[in-house]
């Protein structure tokens, strides 16, 4: 695997009004540039009840990170084209370098999957449902192979306090 990212956290419960800190390491394996062009970061509910699997409506949230800042990336949703968009934004991980950083997903802004085609976003307390989570990122990229997506390792997460 050419890019190889790995998450982990300081806790595996958040709570409101603390930092939920992620950290964040990325490698390149490979002998040439590679683009990261996107950074989704994903919370999938585990906890789920029957009536959620039965109708395919399991929460999921998600968020972006910007790759050039490592700050929450605005995402923006067109009315007109009925389209959610983000700025063009790239992380150059050179030839078998690696990078780590750190972020407090309480910082981003966050989606709910299941919402209509303007997703409503907000805090990550505010959005985000109390329960069990797994916790993983995507990585979008531009090699020269094409535009491959990335995943990381997944985290068991917790999230008390949080929208009910």
């Amino acid at each position: 695997m050419p890019l190889i990212c790995r998450i982990w956290t300081e806790t595996q419960s958040f709570s409101r009004r603390d930092p939920a800190v992620l950290h964040v390491s990325v490698e390149n394996t490979t002998g040439q540039d590679i683009n990261i062009t996107g950074i989704e970061v994903r919370l999938s509910r585990v906890d789920r009840s029957d009536q959620e699997v039965l109708h395919g409506t399991q929460r999921t949230y998600w968020s972006w990170i910007d790759p050039e800042t490592k700050l929450p990336l605005k995402i923006t949703f067109n009315a007109r084209k009925g389209e959610l968009s983000r700025p063009e934004k790239k992380l150059t991980l050179h030839a078998k370098r690696s990078v780590e950083f750190v972020v407090d997903l309480a910082k981003f802004e966050w989606t709910d999957e299941l919402s209509s085609t303007a997703p409503p976003t907000g805090s990550f307390y505010g959005v985000v449902r109390e329960g069990a989570y797994t916790l993983s990122l995507s990585l979008n990229a531009l090699a020269s192979g094409g535009h491959p997506k990335f995943e990381s390792n997944q985290v068991s997460v917790e999230i008390h306090g949080a929208s009910k």
